[in-house]
């Protein structure tokens, strides 16, 4: 989940603009490229993982940065547990690098990929609920209290898409604090992304998503720009992680993307980072003795899940008949 939701969804309701909270997404993109690697190294290879995989781990969270259709039902669509249109970025890959994109797509679905275990059912915390749902379960009754004091009585499900982001967050901080390579090797992802990637995802889903935006050659050009901005945000997310004051950036950038979201007068966004701050401290607490033990199982899940599939990241070789 991308930082700019929660300062836009949180000053939305403060501010009785009416906007209904989305779906939150699940593990952040930093988590998702460290278990897309972790898949990498768990088939035995020692070289560094492809880049266009650790971006195409993120790259199923393209559509959230806006509350609004059609960006909220393409999100939606992306994380349907069916696992259908990610299925159709991978079957439409060729080239090499599409397919270590559309293999990384497929590790964060919410079907079996990543996803479902932050939401669906947890790996080492039992399965009647998604890790992330379980954490954020527990983060709300500390936060209703905190967030009354600063007048945000907010409703229960929007309070419980609040701790799903602050937990989602959580974790990546304390990844990043764990292996302080992810967070770079996500940024080299999003830099060098393959330029034939936007049209490889224009190409899958345009046709699909044409009644949504338009036409067909307007949801081409739609999906073009999302993954222009959702590119250089992810880019600018992994860069604050790599920074010494990368907590403090996170949390600076969720109050000036409340600004701009909003067009609320500045210092508004400023205001709220000692609550934010304070959030991101509760989750932390709350997920620091079994995050890294999660994120690992998740990664062996779906390593399983993706091989059940019959999902890999190299092309097999045809065989010629014989004559």
């Amino acid at each position: 989940m991308n930082v700019n939701r929660f300062a836009a969804m949180l000053l939305a309701v403060v501010s009785t603009l009416g906007l209904a909270p989305s779906p939150a997404v699940a593990w952040n993109s930093v988590s998702h490229a460290w278990i897309a690697r972790e898949l990498h190294r768990s088939a035995g290879h020692v070289t560094p993982a492809d880049p266009n995989r650790l971006y195409g781990a993120a790259a199923p969270d393209l559509f959230q940065s806006h509350f609004t259709p059609p960006w909220d039902q393409l999100q939606a669509l992306l994380h349907d547990p069916d696992t259908a249109v990610l299925l159709e970025a991978w079957r439409a890959a060729e080239a090499p690098a599409e397919r270590a994109f559309a293999f990384g797509m497929l590790s964060h679905g919410n079907g079996w990929g990543a996803d479902a275990t932050a939401h669906l059912a947890a790996r080492t915390i039992g399965h009647d609920e998604g890790y992330v749902i379980a954490k954020a379960m527990a983060l709300a009754p500390q936060m209703a209290p905190v967030l009354a004091q600063a007048g945000m009585v907010l409703p229960d499900d929007v309070l419980l898409l609040v701790c799903h982001i602050l937990v989602e967050q959580g974790v990546d901080l304390q990844l990043v604090a764990d292996d302080p390579t992810i967070a770079p090797a996500l940024l080299e992802g999003a830099s060098v992304r393959d330029d034939a990637i936007p049209d490889l995802l224009a190409e899958a889903w345009a046709g699909r998503f044409a009644d949504m935006v338009g036409s067909e050659a307007e949801a081409a050009a739609f999906i073009l720009a999302a993954e222009a901005e959702f590119r250089w945000g992810t880019a600018a997310y992994a860069w604050a992680l790599t920074q010494p004051d990368g907590r403090a950036l996170v949390v600076a950038g969720i109050g000036n993307q409340a600004e701009e979201f909003l067009g609320l007068p500045p210092g508004t966004g400023a205001a709220l980072a000692p609550l934010i701050d304070y959030g991101l401290t509760r989750a932390m607490l709350l997920t620091a003795r079994d995050w890294k033990r999660e994120l690992r199982a998740t990664a062996g899940w779906v390593n399983g899940e993706l091989a059940l599939h019959r999902i890999q990241p190299w092309e097999p070789p045809r065989w010629a008949a014989p004559r």
